[in-house]
C-alpha cells in the first residue's frame, strides 16, 4: 500500500508563495480551467487569484469586496462572471 501511494506523490510538484495568501482560515480553493486561475476565499474578507503556468504561478492583487469573511465563490463559465457570499450575507456577482 505505502509504495503504491509513494510513486504517486513523486509526480505531484508543489508551489509555494514567499507570503501567504490569507491571514485567516482559508475557506475555499479551486482552479478555473478556462481562465488557467487558482481561485481562493478566506474568512479574511479576501478572493485570491493566480494564474497557473508550468514555470510557477503569478499571484493578483488581492480582491476585497466583502465587509467580512468571504465565506464561498464560484465561477459560471456560460455567463462569464464569478459571484462570492461572505459573512456580511452579500452576494456579490
Amino acid at each position: 500500500k505505502e509504495g503504491r501511494n509513494r510513486g504517486l506523490m513523486e509526480d505531484v510538484s508543489v508551489l509555494s508563495s514567499k507570503e501567504p495568501f490569507h491571514t485567516d482560515w482559508v475557506t475555499k480553493v479551486g482552479f478555473v480551467s478556462e481562465l488557467g486561475l487558482m481561485v481562493s476565499s478566506g474568512l479574511d474578507g479576501v478572493i485570491n487569484t493566480a494564474k497557473l503556468a508550468q514555470s510557477g504561478f503569478r499571484k493578483d492583487p488581492p480582491i476585497k469586496l466583502h465587509k467580512k469573511g468571504v465565506h464561498c465563490w464560484c465561477w459560471c463559465g456560460n455567463y462569464k462572471f464569478f459571484a462570492s457570499g461572505g459573512l456580511d450575507r452579500q452576494v456579490i456577482i
